[in-house]
């Protein structure tokens, strides 16, 4: 049954591995050994990002979603990963720390995770989710900000490594 409202509220899913994140292990190493941004980057970290706009006031929404991920592993697998549940805030960033959220170029949210969890898994009061990836970027203290977006885009083989511009977009929050 489909809620009849249409005030809904976003509410963003941070998934993080309780082990070492090799792909983001693997990327520092390529960043700091391979790319010269060892005197710039200090550290990286990567989590699985979801965006969620679910029907309802902000503490009934959020108390929905977090059902949704303590009653599925659609979000987190708890044998392997964390999960937080929050409302959309911003900034993220803060000092010499970034938040870059990427995600397909088409946009964020994508038609098929919302009919999942809305039609497959019975949770009707989704009204849209999405999917991507959040980089965290931790700047050496006195390091421009500038290296963040020359960190994140490929733009050469020699410059930037972790979201093609051609496929995706970013936003640092």
């Amino acid at each position: 049954m489909a809620v009849k409202t249409t005030k809904h509220i976003e509410l963003e899913v941070f998934v993080t591995l309780r082990v070492v994140d090799r792909v983001a292990l693997t990327a520092r190493q390529a960043l700091t050994e391979r790319l010269a941004y060892d005197d710039v980057l200090a550290d990286l970290k990567r989590q699985d990002y979801y965006r969620v706009a679910v029907a309802g006031e902000e503490a009934e929404a959020l108390t929905y979603l977090r059902q949704i991920a303590a009653n599925t592993t659609f979000f987190a697998n708890p044998n392997k990963e964390t999960c937080a549940v929050e409302h959309v805030t911003r900034p993220l960033s803060k000092d010499n720390r970034y938040v870059a959220l990427v995600y397909p170029h088409a946009g964020l949210f994508d038609e098929s995770l919302r009919r999942y969890l809305a039609q497959d898994l019975g949770y009707d009061r989704v009204v849209a989710a999405g999917r991507g990836v959040a980089w965290t970027i931790e700047l050496a203290p006195g390091v421009d900000k500038k290296y963040v977006e020359e960190i994140l885009v490929a733009r050469e083989r020699t410059l930037g490594l972790l979201l093609n511009p051609h496929a995706e977009r970013y936003e640092i929050v």
